[in-house]
């Protein structure tokens, strides 16, 4: 038995979960630690999912049949969750207005208020559960991307 093997033993007798939870436990814990190792592209790329298959998909592919051996987990699953995690982080890199992104960042803002002034901090408690607060966001979020394809749009041609 490998020491991965008994790490991921005692981890799930401290969860006190049933074997179903375990399953989906295991699935989590792997997809989202496999998808935060794996290299993203050093630049935007034309198509993520042929990027993940040709540099990432079969040695993801061989760790979940390994731990598949040992515990009983859904690999579909697995590795629809590593993509999906993998895709985000990408999202996170590149696309810092995808939606996806907009709401990790609220989250972590939400979460992680060190970083805001105690006026913004206390407006933000107050505010937390306002519908309108999404209603601005999705304002603001359309009208980045609006400007963004402006700005793209009308930009001066380099060829001169």
């Amino acid at each position: 038995m490998s020491q991965l093997t008994v790490s991921i033993q005692r981890a799930l007798q401290n969860t006190n979960s049933n074997a179903t939870e375990s399953s989906l436990l295991l699935c989590f814990a792997l997809g989202t630690s496999l998808a935060y190792k794996l290299q993203l592209p050093t630049s935007p790329v034309m198509s993520l999912s042929e990027y993940y298959h040709q540099h990432h998909s079969v040695i993801v592919n061989d760790i979940v049949s390994e731990i598949n051996e040992e515990f009983s987990i859904n690999p579909v699953l697995a590795v629809d969750f590593v993509k999906k995690c993998f895709e985000l982080r990408y999202n996170l890199v590149f696309v810092p207005t995808n939606e996806q992104s907009m709401d990790v960042m609220a989250v972590i803002m939400g979460d992680n208020n060190d970083c805001l002034p105690p006026q913004v901090k206390d407006i933000q408690k107050r505010n937390r559960d306002n519908p309108g607060m999404d209603t601005l966001r999705d304002l603001f979020w359309r009208f980045d991307k609006n400007l963004r394809e402006r700005l793209i749009t009308e930009a001066p041609s380099t060829a001169d």
